[in-house]
């Protein structure tokens, strides 16, 4: 696996003790990647929008619909 020289890795999750602990995991595997987080679908979209995501954790069920819409808008 190469590894990643720099981006973006996004974390979406409504359960902010969950959403913090998948940020110092990918903190920890990928510490040059800035980490850009979302507590719901609205947020993630616009975070997809802003910049290009090269690492993405997204929770499947969030209060305001799938996270499977936002890997089908990173495809």
């Amino acid at each position: 696996m190469l590894p990643l020289t720099s981006g973006h890795a996004l974390v979406v999750e409504d359960n902010p003790a969950t959403r913090e602990w998948l940020i110092s995991c990918v903190q920890a595997a990928f510490p040059e990647l800035s980490i850009l987080r979302a507590s719901n679908v609205a947020e993630g979209r616009q975070l997809i929008a802003s910049c290009a995501i090269d690492l993405a954790l997204i929770d499947l069920g969030l209060p305001d619909g799938s996270g499977i819409d936002l890997i089908k808008a990173l495809a």
